[in-house]
């Protein structure tokens, strides 16, 4: 048997835990009353809103890899991706789902970098 008040091993016969000191006789302190609380389920908290505009930038960031290589068109798309995931970055506290917004700005800063080379190579001729 163990002590309902230290979960150490004793006796069955034990009246006095010898490891805490406590009567095992006597229920713990407001069993009575929290008998019924003890079982009933924690009240449901609510979600949290579903951050729609850091999953929207994550996924014009995916996109944004075969855009980046329209010159110019790829280079705006990019900025627009940057600053629709910037947006969703911003709500990072009050939205579930966060986590979208930051891998939507690392991409569209991946974006960047063929986008810049192809319109280096556009002006380089």
């Amino acid at each position: 048997m163990y002590c309902r008040f230290c979960g150490k091993e004793v006796e069955e016969n034990m009246n006095f835990c010898p490891y805490c000191g406590r009567d095992r006789r006597t229920p713990p302190d407001g069993y009575a009353a929290n008998a019924a609380s003890a079982y009933s389920p924690a009240p449901a908290q609510p979600l949290k809103p579903l951050n729609g505009v850091g999953l929207a930038g994550m996924i014009m960031a995916i996109i944004g890899w075969g855009v980046a290589f329209i010159p110019i068109i790829g280079l705006v798309y990019c900025f627009a991706t940057l600053i629709v995931s910037a947006i969703g970055v911003s709500r990072f506290s009050r939205c579930r789902c966060s986590g979208f917004s930051i891998a939507g700005l690392l991409l569209g800063l991946a974006d960047l970098i063929p986008a810049s080379i192809m319109l280096c190579v556009i002006l380089a001729h």
